[in-house]
């Protein structure tokens, strides 16, 4: 009777492992599961992630991001101005990561009618330290949902679809920019608890009432004449009167300048032009200094397409404000008036 016993188990053992063996192998060659497999995708080849040099975007608008010395910078017009270090970081990340998009189709009218194609679709071209070519993403039509988007690596007929965290780079140029006028604010750079001292000397009328011909007189509102706001025992005072001001409100309005992020840059004038470092031409200052005694100098300068230049101390690079970003800058006096 126990031999009975053993030989049904060692027959039903047999049996359950031929089964599992089974279920194993229609896992392995199954076509739906292979093609899930399949799905799981990486634009550039992560180890490829540290030799990038180059990336050339081709949408709406041309952008052309170059890596010097370990910063990133927009290329334009034969100049290099600053990136947003994170945004660049964010699109590398996306091309060297995982993700499901799992192949559609690998015909040529699949690409036509998905504006895959070399001349109709959006392109994104990375390139490492020799120029070459690392990779070359084109990215074509939305979903029928809008959710997804089609792509395909330039040289493969594979076209495959996923969530469109592709369109987001194909920005205006100047999304791309990091235009903080003081791109080291922070806890350990300028920061509103360092600032002790603010000297307000808003641009004379002869920069702000300088309308270009078509535009009309959209003029900015800023103070008839200069002060300097001064941090005594902790509050916040005119220089040249004990009356308290509102301190929070002043506070604010320091962060504000700090925080400042221009509208665009621009090439001419120059940070070193007359415009900026000439004392007899007329601008306009804003001055922050800190308990150290560092001083940190915007200087408005000529008005360049409708918006007004400014120079800051430090930088080689010059920034364009528009009336409210002006206004910003250079706020009335009796706004802090409690």
């Amino acid at each position: 009777m126990a031999k009975v016993n053993k030989r049904k188990i060692i027959i039903l053992s047999s049996f359950c492992g031929a089964l599992l063996l089974a279920y194993i192998l229609t896992f392995v060659f199954d076509p739906e599961n292979s093609a899930a497999r399949g799905a799981f995708w990486t634009a550039l080849d992560p180890k490829l992630k540290d030799d990038v040099r180059q990336i050339e975007l081709a949408g709406d608008a041309k952008v052309s991001l170059v890596n010097e010395d370990g910063r990133w910078f927009v290329s334009f017009e034969d100049a290099l101005y600053p990136a947003l270090q994170d945004k660049v970081a964010g699109m590398l990340d996306t091309l060297t990561g995982r993700g499901s998009y799992p192949v559609r189709s690998r015909s040529e009218a699949a690409q036509e009618k998905l504006t895959l194609t070399d001349k109709e679709a959006r392109s994104i071209v990375v390139r490492g330290a020799s120029g070459d070519v690392l990779l070359k993403l084109l990215v074509g039509a939305p979903d029928a949902m809008l959710k997804d988007v089609y792509i395909r690596l330039e040289g493969s007929n594979e076209i495959r679809s996923g969530a469109d965290l592709f369109s987001p780079f194909f920005g205006a140029r100047k999304s791309w920019y990091e235009l903080h006028l003081f791109p080291d604010r922070g806890v350990n750079g300028l920061n509103s608890g360092s600032v002790q001292r603010v000297i307000i000397q808003p641009p004379p009328p002869e920069i702000t009432r300088i309308s270009i011909e078509g535009e009309g007189g959209d003029f900015p509102v800023l103070p008839e004449e200069g002060y300097t706001l001064v941090r005594n025992d902790g509050g916040w005072h005119l220089d040249g009167s004990e009356e308290a001001l509102d301190g929070q409100a002043v506070e604010t309005y320091i962060r504000r300048i700090i925080e400042c992020a221009a509208d665009d840059f621009t090439p001419i004038p120059g940070a070193n032009d007359a415009e900026f470092t000439d004392p007899a031409f007329p601008s306009g200052k804003l001055v922050l200094e800190a308990g150290n005694g560092a001083r940190r100098t915007v200087t408005i300068g000529p008005k360049v397409a409708g918006k007004f230049s400014a120079a800051v101390s430090g930088s080689p690079y010059v920034y364009l404000l528009t009336n409210l970003q002006l206004e910003q800058l250079f706020q009335r006096s009796d706004s802090f008036i409690k």
